[in-house]
């Protein structure tokens, strides 16, 4: 399926605020599998069913509302053709946030999955969960950028 350059940008800068690259150990057998997901609330669904319909990769969920969330909808990459189909469309339109560091890691990780051979160990992919957990953990300095100073304020007018 071919993509456009403006829908392409567009997804790569939207899977950049709401995506979530998984690396994850399956229960019971100590395997390892990736996957992908993108959820909104189901207010949004023309846009998932919209991603999904021009990229023709992966399937979309619907969530029931729990508590105080609203029901949502969820484009899910879950299979290894989907995977490699959504690394080379986003190696086409790159992520530019922080995310792109996930996705980084999420690369090799598809990529370990896909070769992976039965009896092999797992090791690579343990680490590379462990990795993406940690890369994800959040660092600050608690310092504002200096172009930022006096731009920032909190409540009442005060200048953080």
């Amino acid at each position: 399926m071919s993509i456009d350059d403006a829908f392409g940008y567009w997804l790569a800068g939207f899977v950049d605020g709401e995506g979530c690259f998984v690396i994850k150990r399956e229960p019971g057998g100590g395997r390892y599998a990736c996957n992908f997901k993108l959820a909104l609330r189901l207010d949004d669904a023309s846009i998932i069913r919209d991603i999904y319909q021009r990229t023709g990769i992966g399937q979309i969920y619907l969530g029931k509302p729990r508590g105080n969330t609203q029901a949502s909808i969820r484009w899910m990459v879950t299979n290894k053709h989907d995977c490699l189909r959504l690394i080379g469309l986003l190696q086409r339109f790159p992520l530019r946030s922080k995310k792109q560091r996930d996705f980084q890691l999420w690369v090799r990780a598809v990529t370990e999955w896909v070769g992976h051979k039965h009896g092999e160990s797992w090791t690579v992919m343990a680490w590379l969960h462990d990795r993406l957990q940690a890369i994800r953990a959040f660092e600050s300095t608690g310092e504002i950028p200096a172009e930022a100073e006096g731009v920032l304020q909190l409540g009442l007018g005060v200048a953080l």
